[in-house]
């Protein structure tokens, strides 16, 4: 699919109506669902509808058990009309979004009492749990319930159809590619900004737009490794990736067992990703993974288990190994009615918790960093003094900083299916590519970089400067040991 070409939008909300429909009926099988833009990505997802701003909101009802669908349109003033976009007409949207009718908003009131009956007859209107706020005076006046309606959208958002995953995977195609362009790029560039630059270009050329470029260094001006966390948004269905990599092109010491470690944990976990594991399960099996790791770049020191027992690898891996993704980075559903966080460190930062399924798509993102100031917080009054290496930590964090490597994994049937796979993350394959760019550039890194023109000129004019004063320095000297010699043999003669 060309993401420059317009996407059936149309067909995918009203298999999301279904869907959503499907899971809400043997529960409520009675009165109306209501919606507003407001909601953003909920109301998105049952119409592939965006208002053209704020204060004009639109508002979908879904009649039960039939699935009637009625949408309101906002009504546009003369001012409205003369500086913004062309509002579409009541035909063009009922055609784009698939729905029965479309009616002015003015009409909510009439339609409600059409359908449900007058106000105290015990009309039943479905709402999305704390939306009150932004609900019409229309819809208080009767019945509202919030839970059924709340738990069968998110629920259906979680298992993504075929069109959502296809979508999806291309995201995560556009910012692989963007990814190896960053790979490509890294030894040209000085500056973030200008990485950051670069990626944005890579995925507005490929048709879709930017969710998030978030690029973290080593902690000096001009960073020896860079850390990119990515997304794109395509069709409103969103991406995310992260890589580490060296600007050098080369995995060296420290930084290179780090890397590794990180790695290794990433593989274990998607090679354990299939349906019935529980999520939680994967965090900790990452965590072992990386903290063996530490255990042999001497890092952390002690029995092992007793090392796991005391959550020392949390203070390494603060972060949970990946979340949910569809709509939003991080989408909703992690934690399902009635599940509560595991109050345990590392454990608890997690974003979901809750066996895997077929149709789930998520991340996974093992990360290890560096930060003393943390780490002293963490370590004070003793408590796991003992079972870390403090200097070998700084100098690790000096050299190093901080690695994650991210990638967007379907789970299937059979185990799991990483969608953004074209983006190398083994050692050999980003040095390959890094290595080939650099060759391949040749002066044409000057000519793409003239901030580097800039820097590099003036070292060039320092280091002329310095040899021409130890040249001018070299003839002074010279010339007073001749004058030197001079005067003294003419002494001797006298």
């Amino acid at each position: 699919m060309n993401p420059f070409d317009p996407f059936p939008l149309r067909s995918l909300a009203i298999d999301n109506r279904q869907r959503t429909l499907a899971r809400l009926l043997p529960k409520a099988s009675t009165g109306v669902v209501f919606i507003t833009s407001s909601t953003r990505e909920f109301f998105y997802y049952l119409t592939g509808l965006t208002p053209l701003d704020s204060d004009h909101p639109f508002a979908l009802l879904l009649e039960l058990p039939s699935g009637r669908t009625t949408l309101f349109s906002p009504e546009y003033d003369d001012e409205f009309r003369l500086w913004n976009a062309t509002p579409k007409t009541f035909d063009e949207l009922r055609a784009e979004v698939g729905v029965d009718s479309v009616v002015a908003a003015g009409q909510l009131g009439g339609v409600l009492e059409k359908i449900l009956g007058p106000v105290g007859a015990g009309g039943i209107v479905h709402i999305l749990d704390s939306t009150l706020e932004v609900i019409p005076d229309e819809v208080k006046r009767y019945n509202l319930k919030r839970k059924e309606f709340t738990h069968a959208i998110t629920e259906s958002r979680v298992f993504k159809s075929t069109a959502e995953i296809s979508l999806l995977r291309q995201a995560a195609e556009i910012t692989s590619k963007a990814h190896i362009q960053l790979m490509k790029t890294a030894s040209i560039y000085t500056y973030e900004k200008q990485l950051e630059a670069e990626y944005v270009y890579s995925i507005s050329m490929s048709g879709a737009r930017n969710e998030n470029c978030i690029l973290s260094s080593a902690r000096s001006r001009k960073p020896r490794i860079n850390l990119v966390d990515s997304g794109v948004v395509l069709y409103g269905y969103v991406s995310d990736v992260s890589r580490t990599f060296p600007r050098s092109g080369r995995f060296v010491g420290d930084w290179k067992l780090v890397y590794e470690a990180v790695l290794d944990a990433h593989k274990a976990v998607c090679q354990a990703m299939r349906p019935g594991v529980e999520w939680e399960d994967l965090h900790r099996l990452a965590d072992r993974v990386m903290l063996g790791h530490l255990v042999k770049i001497g890092v952390c020191n002690g029995d092992f288990e007793e090392l796991v027992r005391n959550h020392v690898g949390a203070l390494f891996f603060p972060h949970g190994v990946g979340h949910l993704i569809g709509l939003e980075g991080h989408d909703v559903g992690g934690y399902p009615d009635g599940v509560k966080p595991i109050d345990e460190p590392g454990i608890d930062k997690l974003r979901m918790r809750r066996k895997l399924e077929a149709g789930m798509v998520v991340t996974v993102e093992p990360g290890l960093y560096f930060n003393s100031n943390l780490i002293q917080k963490a370590v004070k009054g003793g408590v796991l003094t003992e079972f870390l290496d403090l200097k070998r930590v700084k100098e690790i964090e000096e050299h190093v900083g901080g690695v994650r490597i991210e990638d967007m994994v379907l789970v299937t049937e059979e185990g799991c299916e990483v969608l953004s796979k074209d983006v190398p993350k083994e050692v050999a394959d980003i040095e390959k590519i890094m290595k080939g760019a650099m060759n391949e550039k040749g002066v044409m890194m000057n000519f793409m970089n003239p901030l580097k023109d800039v820097e590099e000129g003036v070292a060039t004019l320092k280091e002329l400067w310095k040899q021409e004063y130890m040249n001018i320095a070299r003839r002074i000297w010279t010339e007073r040991l001749i004058l030197f010699l001079i005067f003294f043999c003419l002494y001797l003669t006298k």
